[in-house]
């Protein structure tokens, strides 16, 4: 199972544009977001996996005896004892995989026909032109690009740095 997995991250994912491109349009998904959404919700699943997969090996069976005494079924395990202990590795993921997808380039550019639809980056581009270049505009939408990212960034700082430290004493 974890080799399918693995062979998610070893194939570069702009190798499959072409088939990407043409399962798209045969199933009416080109122009629109949530074709995006969908094709960077599955390029994002192996990595997710892997990161999540190898910090629940780490967490203690004990908790997971301990609840199961006491009566606890299997969504209260997930929702009591497993989700609390994920945040860290749900908070890297979260930043791992959204800071790529909001500055994507590539996928928006061939997928998407409309300007309307443009997401940021690609948006971007329209303030350069062949002899002249909007510089105020253009940085100005660089900042506006940058405040979701630090945004998200400030918010899974202190989970991240958590599961870091998790297994320090002092």
């Amino acid at each position: 199972m974890a080799a399918f997995f693995l062979s998610g991250l070893m194939i570069p994912a702009k190798l499959g544009l072409l088939p990407v491109f043409y399962m798209f349009q045969s199933m009416g998904l080109i122009d629109t977001r949530s074709g995006l959404v969908l094709l960077y919700a599955a390029g994002g699943v192996p990595f997710s996996t892997f990161v999540i997969m190898g910090f629940m090996r780490g967490l203690p069976t004990e908790l997971e005896e301990a609840a199961r005494l006491d009566g606890a079924h299997e969504g209260r395990l997930f929702v009591s004892i497993a989700l609390p202990l994920l945040r860290p590795a749900l908070a890297v993921v979260t930043v791992f995989q959204f800071a790529p997808t909001w500055n994507d380039f590539f996928y928006p550019l061939v997928l998407l026909r409309s300007d309307s639809k443009y997401t940021v980056p690609v948006g971007l581009t329209r303030f350069f032109g062949e002899f002249a270049t909007d510089r105020a505009t253009l940085f100005a939408g660089l900042v506006i690009a940058l405040a979701p990212l630090a945004l998200v960034f400030a918010l899974a700082t202190k989970q991240i740095i958590a599961g870091l430290t998790a297994g320090m004493s002092r």
